[in-house]
C-alpha cells in the first residue's frame, strides 16, 4: 500500500497482494482515495489489478517501476467542480507531480500503459457546493503513454451479445 501511495500520492487500501520479481504484483480488492478529497466516493475501485514492472528498476535502483496496469472490473469515479473548474482526475495527477518534484531521480520513471476492464465509469458533477446524483457507464479503455506526462485514451466500444 506505501510503495504505490508513493507512486500516485493517494491513499490506497488493498485487501490482498502478492508479488513475483519477475511477474508482478497481483492486487485484489483495491481502494483509492483522494488525500484531502471530501467526496463519498472512492477514485478507484477495483476487483484486481495486475501491475508488471520493470524488474531492473528494483535491481539497479531500488524502486518499483511500473510498466503495465491492468485494472478488472473497476469503478472509476470521476467528479468535477464547476465552481473550481477542475475534476478529481486533475488534482490526483497536481498532487503526483507536485510529490515528484521533490524527490531526485537519477533515472526519470516512463509513465505505464493502463487498461481498464470491465469498468464502470461514474461521473458526478457538483455545483453550488451540490453534489448531482451520478451517472454510470461501462467503459473498457486503455490509457496509452504519448510522452513522460500525457496519455492518449482509447475507448473501446461495447460489445453487445447477440
Amino acid at each position: 500500500e506505501k510503495a504505490l501511495e508513493g507512486l500516485i500520492a493517494a491513499d490506497v487500501e488493498i485487501d490482498h497482494a502478492s508479488f513475483s520479481i519477475f511477474e508482478g504484483v497481483r492486487l485484489k480488492g483495491v481502494q483509492v482515495r483522494i488525500i484531502g478529497d471530501d467526496s463519498p466516493y472512492n477514485f478507484v475501485t477495483a476487483r484486481r489489478v495486475v501491475l508488471k514492472h520493470n524488474p531492473w528498476g528494483l535491481f539497479l535502483r531500488g524502486r518499483l517501476e511500473p510498466t503495465d496496469i491492468v485494472c478488472i472490473d473497476p469503478v472509476v469515479t470521476i467528479e468535477y467542480d464547476k465552481d473550481q473548474g477542475e475534476s478529481n482526475a486533475a488534482r490526483l495527477f497536481k498532487n503526483a507531480a507536485a510529490k515528484g518534484r521533490g524527490k531526485s531521480r537519477t533515472v526519470a520513471m516512463k509513465l505505464p500503459s493502463i487498461r481498464i476492464a470491465g469498468g464502470m465509469l461514474r461521473t458526478v458533477v457538483e455545483e453550488g457546493g451540490i453534489r448531482n446524483p451520478p451517472a454510470e457507464e461501462s467503459i473498457n479503455c486503455s490509457l496509452i503513454p504519448v510522452n513522460e506526462t500525457t496519455y492518449e485514451v482509447r475507448v473501446e466500444e461495447p460489445h453487445h451479445d447477440q
